[in-house]
């Protein structure tokens, strides 16, 4: 075959655009193509194709250019590099011997000079390249150079380079074991790799990650380069608990965590990313207005399944989308990006556009639109009496604000001993630097002011009012009401799967929890009001593997309950060590311990079924004092609930058809359950999504999912956006 020949298509791509096409593979020999368009508004439509120069073949790198690197699907020893839009295509020496390759790289595109194709060799530090037009491979060990630069004491064979990207004009990868940044060095004159060289060594800042999995992915973006880790959970590791974004400051040569992507949206892939920015914000079209404020999020694919997934940096919000909902089976996992070669010009937001935007206008409105005109002095002249008759008939967000206003009605304005204000749920924006408030009867958001120590800091955990905060080693308890801060000295890891306290933390004999699992051990780090600093106890299990759950704990009857993350449940027990110590059980179900000396026991029931052996997350709830386990899983694209109740002195699950007069409120930091003034309010359980603006619900007499203020149906979260770092609260407690 001549090199750089030219192949005519019977069918062509799809009309290129401004954003990369998700590529699904389908059908027998996954030769058929079922194309997806994105943009930041989600996904487009779809198109399939049979694509002749893609039979047999799947593409393992696809440039910024739209070049693709393909490899032989039978042998995978044969590589060739093709232009979709051109058809023009250049043939790759063949390899000699069998390898495993972890990525791909195209340097620049075939028709230059200096253009370099790259194969990342997985488990050993081996490079093979090449030149459009050489005979054979190269080969690059760059082993030795790698462990005296990091002086790292892994085996080669686990510590080799991946994710190679381009930035700046230059060369940059990671490793696959110790988190460190190199930089891959070309002899220009000669077109060769002549070394590499360690720019940082140093993890970035990953505030949030509570797993024993994180992904890596490099995206390079123009002269800036990110790094997004990914967090994830539940029984398969398939579910993303949370994201974080950094950018490396090369001056500093450190990473840097950002906030925001200036209207940027980046595509993960398995082996390669991009990075699209964002369109003109200042766009005389309302089309494109409305676009550019849809910015600043990631798009990735999940590993088992044809699921999109978009993230939104500003709120940490995921959404999840089926872009085609109709694909055919078999299909191959992990979709493809493919980037379209005749994309239109890049835009970018200069400090002139910024300038141009319209300005966010401060006058303060109500839920109503009804601007609010403040005149001072005016609410403190009702009578007491009024004021009380006036907070009966807010909202709790309203109750909350009204409160806040003065001294006056702080102190003489309380809430009416027979209403029930429904639990309302709280998450951070970090971008506006407050806490959103949702009411669970309401559409819309409230927002509260965080204070500026703790604005940095993660919801972990939610009880009575209080917040329990973390940032790496630090724990810092926060009131909703009182606004008061409670700090704790710094804890022994960075890093915990869960934060739980027993009373209120005004209380002396309040205890705070923070548990993690290692191997066949659970692990507790302890700190108890009044001491200076935290304890840990290990209780080892010869029998059974504990590894804690992505859900908080549970204090039911005296004992904390943990459910691991293939569903088993086990208890930390608190007790007193001698009869001069006491440990008090309030009615509230809260704990303490008198003076220092406790003991504490840790057991596994192994009698104990497991209710659900297949499940994405799990929940535990205590309702009308009975001990509640929820279970979410997915059969196909349906999304179904199981509730279970633990009965006959824990020795069985029971699952429940109905909730009678309550409805749950589940997360992963806090789950209530509240008993509803109406029927029709109940036999609900809330989840941390929304629907069209309104909260997600699933019903157990309907067995579907509503939203508040939709009359739509669903069987699935296609189409939901979920918050994580998030937890009810229970507004008749504190």
């Amino acid at each position: 075959m001549v090199e750089g020949q030219e192949r005519p298509l019977p069918q062509q791509f799809p009309a290129p655009g401004k954003y990369p096409w998700l590529l699904y593979r389908h059908g027998k020999g996954y030769n058929d193509l079922t194309f997806c368009t994105i943009s930041p508004s989600g996904p487009g439509k779809s198109e399939r194709k049979r694509i002749p120069e893609l039979i047999d073949k799947t593409v393992v790198y696809c440039s910024e250019d739209g070049w693709l690197v393909l490899a032989d699907i039978e042998t995978k020893w044969t590589y060739s590099i093709w232009n979709p839009a051109t058809s023009q295509c250049f043939d790759l020496p063949r390899l000699k011997s069998k390898l495993l390759f972890f990525d791909s790289f195209l340097s620049s595109p075939p028709t230059d000079p200096g253009c370099l194709v790259m194969l990342f060799v997985a488990k050993a530090p081996i490079i093979l390249y090449c030149r459009p037009g050489d005979q054979e491979w190269t080969e690059f060990n760059y082993g030795e150079s790698l462990k005296a630069q990091t002086s790292t004491t892994k085996d080669s064979r686990e510590n080799f380079l991946c994710q190679p990207v381009s930035c700046n004009g230059r060369i940059y990868a990671t490793s696959a074991r110790i988190f460190c940044l190199m930089r891959i060095n070309l002899d220009k004159k000669s077109n060769t790799i002549c070394g590499i060289s360690l720019l940082n060594q140093q993890r970035p800042p990953w505030y949030h990650f509570h797993s024993v999995l994180v992904n890596l992915w490099l995206v390079g973006s123009g002269d800036e380069l990110f790094s997004v880790h990914s967090c994830y959970g539940s029984l398969d590791f398939c579910d993303t608990l949370t994201i974080e974004i950094n950018k490396f400051n090369f001056p500093s040569n450190l990473w840097e965590k950002v906030t925001s992507l200036n209207g940027r949206t980046l595509f993960l892939g398995e082996h390669y990313s991009f990075s699209c920015p964002g369109p003109v914000a200042s766009s005389d079209s309302d089309s494109d207005m409305e676009e550019a404020g849809r910015g600043s999020c990631i798009y990735f694919t999940d590993r088992f399944d044809a699921t999109l997934y978009s993230y939104k940096i500003e709120d940490e919000s995921i959404t999840t989308h089926l872009p085609c909902p109709d694909l055919p089976k078999p299909w191959l996992l992990f979709p493809t990006w493919i980037m379209p070669v005749q994309r239109s010009e890049r835009h970018t937001t200069t400090k002139e556009d910024e300038e141009m935007l319209p300005q966010e206008n401060n006058v303060e409105v109500n839920n109503s639109g009804v601007e609010i005109i403040e005149e001072e002095g005016r609410l403190c002249d009702l009578p007491p009496d009024m004021l009380a008759m006036v907070c009966g008939n807010l909202s709790f967000v309203d109750y909350m604000n009204f409160r806040c206003l003065n001294s006056v009605c702080a102190s003489t304005v309380r809430m009416k001993s027979n209403s029930l204000p429904r639990p309302f749920l709280i998450f951070s924006n970090r971008d506006k630097g407050v806490y959103e408030i949702v009411e669970s009867r309401l559409q819309g958001k409230h927002s509260v002011t965080v204070p500026e120590a703790i604005e940095d800091h993660t919801i972990r955990y939610a009880k009575d009012g209080w917040l329990l905060l973390d940032k790496r080693n630090s724990v810092a308890l926060f009131n909703l009401y009182t606004k008061e801060i409670i700090r704790f000295p710094d804890t022994p890891r960075e890093r915990y799967t869960s934060f739980v306290f027993t009373s209120l933390p005004s209380s002396a004999g309040c205890f705070v929890f923070a548990s993690l699992g290692v191997d066949k051990e659970v692990c507790f780090h302890h700190f108890k009001m009044g001491e200076q600093e935290w304890r840990q106890v290990g209780f080892g299990q010869a029998d059974i593997k504990f590894q804690p759950g992505f859900s908080s704990p549970l204090l039911h009857g005296g004992t904390f309950y943990y459910l691991s993350k293939d569903g088993i449940l086990g208890g930390l027990k608190l007790e007193a060590e001698t009869d001069n110590d006491i440990m008090e059980m309030e009615e509230d179900g809260n704990a303490e311990v008198e003076d220092g000396n406790y003991v504490m026991e840790w057991r596994i029931n192994l009698d104990l079924e497991r209710p659900c052996k297949n499940f994405r997350r799990a929940y535990l709830v205590e309702c009308d004092e009975n001990l509640l386990s929820v279970f979410e899983g997915r059969r196909g694209n349906r999304v179904w609930i199981r509730v279970y109740k633990l009965i006959n002195d824990e020795q069985n699950w029971q699952e429940m058809n109905s909730l009678g007069n309550y409805s749950l409120y589940l997360s992963r930091y806090s789950s209530i359950a509240h008993l509803e003034e109406s029927p029709d309010m109940a036999n609900r359980i809330y989840f941390p999504r929304f629907y069209q603006g309104g909260l997600l619900y699933y019903s157990l007499s309907t067995k579907k999912y509503h939203s508040v203020g939709s009359d739509d149906l669903l069987d699935n979260f296609f189409g939901t956006t979920m918050y994580n770092d998030c937890a009810w609260v229970d507004p008749r407690r504190r």
